[in-house]
């Protein structure tokens, strides 16, 4: 079966580590030999907060599964939900940006709401611009409008056309 597949994109990653090891190496260093003159009050919180931002960096880093599947049954995010979202079920997308990050809200048929299961840690709000089908692009290296087009196109589209759409962007 022809797919997309789209990764997390390793620069962000990396950018993600370094820009907390800005913070946490200095607190760091500070924490243990007491040099930078930086209050422990101070230090802890930084290497706890910071640091978990690194883990979240090497974890995007060594993540190599697919963060978004796209073929002729539907859509899958795979950090947000837990089936393919059916092409016959939605119905328009849209690009949206919350400081300063990407997402496609992706407007369904209101009568199938409830047959998408969201993992549980999803909970967004419908006056932020969320809609019940959000992907989240942040950790995605790709052009944003292009996807939103595809996927508009690809509901669109009978399955002998979606096959010819996923190759067409393939290429």
């Amino acid at each position: 079966m022809d797919e997309i597949k789209i990764y997390k994109s390793p620069l962000k990653a990396l950018k993600l580590i370094f820009l907390a090891s800005i913070f946490v190496v200095p607190s760091l260093y500070a924490l243990i030999t007491g040099k930078l003159n930086m209050p422990p009050i101070i230090a802890w919180p930084a290497v706890c907060f910071f640091g978990v931002g690194m883990l979240y960096g090497i974890f995007n880093l060594l993540d190599r599964r697919p963060q978004i599947i796209i073929n002729t049954v539907g859509i899958f995010d795979r950090m947000a939900y837990t089936d393919f979202i059916n092409w016959s079920l939605i119905e328009n997308a849209y690009v949206f940006h919350i400081s300063k990050q990407t997402f496609i809200g992706i407007v369904i048929d209101q009568s199938a709401t409830d047959l998408i299961r969201k993992k549980s840690s999803l909970k967004a709000s419908k006056h932020l611009g969320f809609q019940e089908i959000t992907l989240k692009l942040s950790t995605i290296k790709i052009d944003e409008t292009r996807l939103k087009d595809f996927i508009v196109a690809m509901s669109k589209a009978d399955p002998v056309k979606q096959t010819k759409l996923i190759e067409q962007y393939n290429a």
